[in-house]
């Protein structure tokens, strides 16, 4: 925002890696990150060494066409390929302090109707569009029900939030 390039201004606060949302194709407010990566640097770790790097496994490159982006999916799901190294094609040119109001305020909305102050892997669930599963989980009356260290968030019910001993098993 601060350099005037456009594209991932939805993307401010949510929690995780930039390997991560390749794979997932993760997005929020209209946006996604099939809309701004053009690539992917991958290592396929059970493939034969290449050549005398000491690393394991083969890299190579993968374009935005070859990674089939869907709603939260992409091939990269489907396969032990591992992201080392992301790059984007974002919009340059744009006013910093209007993509810095819209960053903001996206962080603003984030962190007053998420449990931003706990632990969490973010949204849990995709969204059986048009439905949302945060809306459908509360009408089961799940919100703030917890299982050892782990609870449904009371603040937003897509979220697992550890609530300070949680285990893989809760």
């Amino acid at each position: 925002a601060r350099a005037g390039l456009h594209g991932l201004e939805w993307a401010v606060g949510i929690p995780g890696t930039v390997g991560g949302a390749a794979v997932m194709n993760a997005g929020a407010q209209g946006g996604c990150t099939a809309d701004w990566l053009v690539s992917v640097d991958v290592i396929d770790p059970k493939a034969e060494r290449a050549n005398d790097t000491g690393i394991s496994g083969t890299m190579r490159t993968l374009s935005n066409s070859e990674l089939n982006f869907d709603y939260r999916h992409s091939v990269l799901q489907d396969s032990d390929l591992l992201v080392v190294a992301a790059r984007f094609q974002l919009e340059p040119g744009h006013d910093p302090k209007e993509l810095r109001k819209v960053t903001s305020g996206n962080l603003s909305h984030r962190t007053t109707t998420q449990p931003y102050q706990w632990p969490s892997c973010g949204s849990v669930f995709r969204n059986p569009e048009p439905q949302k599963a945060g809306q459908l989980i509360e009408a089961l009356g799940l919100k703030g029900r917890r299982i050892g260290g782990a609870e449904v968030s009371p603040v937003h019910a897509n979220f697992i939030v550890n609530t300070g001993d949680a285990s893989a098993e809760d």
